[in-house]
């Protein structure tokens, strides 16, 4: 582990969180402005109240925020795969310093199911708690997930959006961390930071552990792409259920909901033990 500032530290961690929220407000900001540029010059708000005025406009944004998540992805992937890339430049890029001396793509295929089953346990337990009836936020959040068309809620939600957030939790936060604590201090630190930008507490009850798993995940393999794997099988098959079995948990029993959930988690653990012990790596 390497040597920082605190202060250099905390500003490298800050930053690729502030592009994020940037390029999603200039977004959000750019789409806003031309909606109401089109509206007012075809008269369409002149018999609306202040109020409707405001009603519309959120209503135009929710409806198209798959479209910004996927515009968000194609500027975010390019330029978080720069700044690591640039990381790696000044030396601070620690997976350089391993090699596999056992490394099969056996053990990166597994990380499909396991995400699925990541998916499947965490949100049987977050519907076990019921918590998320008492989350307005996270209901607006569901809502806008999973609408609009199926091609563009796996666009957005199963592809885009995973990507973004593994470059930037684990390719950039999680992984400049490790460079300066141990893994489980890493581990912890960005799967929190990952829970809380979720913005709500039914997302963070299982944003956060699940933000450990895949910093976990990116300590075992080494590379970005394999808890990217394991996010986007994770909301694949959330977009899918979601979709083909709406509501599905709650047509199920307590005690078979629980059976479900407890049974997906303890593959997904099984898994993850038998890649932790199968994936071998030396340092150079």
């Amino acid at each position: 582990m390497k040597r920082e500032r605190t202060g250099s530290l905390i500003w490298r961690l800050i930053y690729p969180l502030l592009i994020f929220l940037g390029v999603e407000l200039v977004i959000e900001l750019g789409a806003t402005i031309a909606y109401f540029a089109v509206k007012i010059q075809s008269g369409a708000f002149e018999n609306l109240s202040e109020q409707g005025i405001v009603d519309a406009a959120t209503a135009f944004l929710t409806g198209k925020a798959l479209y910004f998540t996927l515009i968000r992805g194609v500027v975010l992937i390019p330029l978080y795969l720069w700044i690591m890339k640039v990381d790696t430049r000044l030396d601070v890029y620690y997976e350089r310093d391993f090699k596999y001396t056992d490394y099969r793509k056996t053990w990166l295929i597994l990380l499909v199911p396991a995400g699925i089953c990541a998916a499947i346990g965490f949100n049987g337990l977050v519907s076990l708690s019921g918590i998320e009836k008492f989350s307005k936020a996270y209901q607006a959040v569901e809502k806008i997930t999973y609408s609009g068309n199926l091609f563009v809620q796996i666009m957005a939600s199963a592809i885009a959006a995973p990507i973004v957030e593994e470059l930037l939790f684990r390719g950039l936060i999680f992984k400049r961390l490790r460079n300066v604590t141990p893994a489980v201090w890493a581990m912890v630190i960005s799967g929190l930071v990952f829970g809380i930008i979720h913005g709500n507490l039914v997302q963070f009850v299982y944003a956060f552990p699940i933000g450990v798993i895949l910093a976990f995940i990116y300590e075992i393999f080494k590379t970005i792409w394999a808890p990217v794997i394991f996010h986007v099988s994770a909301n694949f098959i959330s977009v899918m259920l979601t979709n083909f079995l709406p509501g599905v948990e709650f047509n199920l029993t307590v005690g078979l909901l629980a059976l479900v959930s407890v049974v997906t988690l303890a593959i997904l653990f099984v898994i993850l033990f038998v890649i932790d012990n199968k994936v071998k790596r030396t340092k150079i």
